[in-house]
């Protein structure tokens, strides 16, 4: 154990040394306890004393450093742990040099040497009472458990009086001897450890057994305890209200490349200091931080909210907090995921009244985030400029709407995972459940729709079997023909045979050596292009 500073207790006057006394009785008792422990086990260092008072380094889990203020109204303690200001090292810190005092020669109040380890005063161990004079009271365990200094001591000397008395290690390990180690009253401690094996395994230790009845001891616990829980409810009452905090998230509009919307998104946060002040990333994360040291910081809905922002990939979307971040489709996605429902997703006030009414929202309004499902399908429809082939969204219920392209947000083909497209539709955010690939979704959107001609027939075909609006808007274009078929033989150069096939709407038979009929319409399979027509005249004769 390292010497005790009695030359920087010197220093101090009578009254800074009485103050310093007050001060430590004041800390709680299991603080006192650790403190009594690193005091004694040489964990404090450079202690010096100057204008401002003591300070001296502490080592725990690290090494902080702590200052004791002496003034004209007392002593306060400060510390660099978390725990600060009323923590284990600052108890030990002050515990020395109010232990260098007393090895100094300075007289302390009864109250102060109450304070000090038995092996730092100077008296003679208090005697043992009468009553505890029975056969074992001069035991040595016994002695060893009244005058330990440190709770591991007494813990380690309670273990033993009662292993010499006859308990069995099983016996031990069911009796809670931690309030036995803490209590720094050595009456109360040998009255806590005999009414605790009483209680539990039935029987005291002999050393013991005269402590068992004293009722003055259990008023003198019983006083404490209650002093212990006023001090506790002193200091919580006198606590200052937890400085909670209010997150929300902004969504807004802004018009982007070709007409079409990008949806923004910035973080808002109201504390005792800021008021809806836009957050950055590294200070959401600072945030996210305190949430997990205090997690009533946040509601249990604005805490969802930020780990949205701050654990995924919705993280570095917030670069800067003074520029709402762009969504894109993987964005997007997530806010549907974890943020449907959620009251602390709103659209901005301040959106432009041309944008807001084309997406079909209010500014100020909460964001609705969960839409229905929609099916999002090819869509043929005659325009002035002829047929056009488009997209159409279509609800559970069958209804079809146009898609308009600048409220949409297709898979993004950077995406290791392909995500479904998002779409704004009247006010609400919708996920497509089923749609055409994604390039091509993506192609005809910035086309605002595929222009369809009349050779592109065979595609139409194909279309027509995969989409009823295209086969419903070939009908109207569809003319029928009453036609047989024909099939001719053709010998080509180097003998090569040629199977052709045809359709005619002549009223009889038909072969390529005859001539047409007035009227006559013929067309020609092919493979590639399906039938076409082809002029009489041109047929193989």
């Amino acid at each position: 154990m390292s010497e005790l500073p009695r030359a920087l207790a010197a220093r101090l006057t009578p009254r800074q040394i009485a103050d310093l006394a007050d001060a430590l009785g004041a800390f709680p008792a299991g603080v006192r306890a650790r403190g009594e422990d690193y005091a004694l086990g040489d964990r404090v260092s450079e202690e010096a004393a100057d204008d401002a008072g003591l300070r001296a380094r502490v080592r725990g889990s690290r090494v902080y450093a702590v200052r004791w203020r002496l003034h004209a109204d007392g002593a306060d303690p400060l510390c660099t742990c978390p725990a600060a200001p009323i923590c284990k090292h600052a108890f030990a810190a002050g515990l020395r040099v109010l232990a260098g005092a007393r090895a100094d020669g300075q007289p302390l109040s009864p109250a102060a040497l109450e304070l000090l380890p038995r092996v730092w005063r100077r008296d003679a161990p208090p005697s043992v009472p009468h009553a505890a004079r029975e056969p074992g009271g001069g035991d040595a365990r016994l002695r060893a458990l009244r005058e330990a200094g440190t709770a591991w001591l007494r813990l380690e000397a309670a273990r033993q009086l009662l292993a010499r008395s006859g308990f069995g290690w099983e016996e031990i390990a069911r009796l809670r001897l931690e309030d036995v180690a803490y209590e720094d009253d050595a009456d109360v401690r040998c009255w806590r450890l005999a009414k605790l094996a009483s209680d539990v395994l039935g029987r005291a230790p002999a050393a013991l057994a005269a402590w068992v009845a004293r009722g003055d001891l259990s008023e003198r616990a019983a006083e404490r305890a209650r002093r212990d829980v006023v001090e506790r409810l002193s200091t919580w009452a006198g606590a200052k209200e937890r400085e909670t905090r209010h997150l929300r998230l902004v969504l807004g509009l802004a018009a982007g490349a070709n007409g079409t919307l990008r949806v923004t998104l910035q973080a808002r946060l109201t504390s005792p200091r800021l008021h809806d002040a836009p957050r950055s990333g590294p200070q959401l994360a600072q945030l996210h931080g305190e949430l997990r040291r205090d997690a009533h910081l946040l509601s249990p809905p604005q805490a969802r909210l930020l780990r949205l922002v701050t654990e995924n990939e919705m993280a570095g979307a917030f670069a800067d907090a003074a520029q709402p971040a762009a969504l894109g489709n993987e964005h997007l996605n997530l806010l549907l995921d974890r943020a449907a429902g959620s009251p602390f997703v709103s659209w901005s006030d301040r959106l432009a009244p041309e944008l807001a009414t084309l997406a079909g929202v209010a500014p100020g309004s909460r964001v609705r985030l969960d839409g229905d499902d929609l099916r999002l399908v090819l869509d043929c429809r005659e325009t002035e400029g002829g047929m056009r082939l488009g997209l159409a969204l279509v609800d559970a219920e069958g209804r079809s709407r146009p898609a308009d392209p600048r409220l949409m947000w297709p898979a993004e083909a950077s995406q290791a995972a392909s995500q479904p497209s998002i779409v704004l539709l009247d006010g609400a955010f919708h996920r497509v459940v089923e749609e055409p690939p994604p390039d091509i979704v993506r192609t005809l959107g910035e086309l605002r729709g595929l222009p369809l001609r009349r050779e592109d027939g065979p595609l139409l075909d194909r279309l027509a079997a995969r989409s009823e609006s295209v086969a419903r808007a070939l009908r109207v274009l569809t003319r029928t023909h009453a036609a047989r078929p024909a099939i001719v033989l053709e010998l080509q150069g180097h003998d090569w045979l040629c199977v052709r096939l045809f359709a005619h709407t002549a009223a009889g038979a038909w072969s390529p050596d005859r001539a047409a009929e007035p009227g006559m319409r013929l067309f020609e399979h092919t493979p590639a292009e399906g039938w076409t027509p082809v002029e009489p005249a041109r047929a193989p004769g």
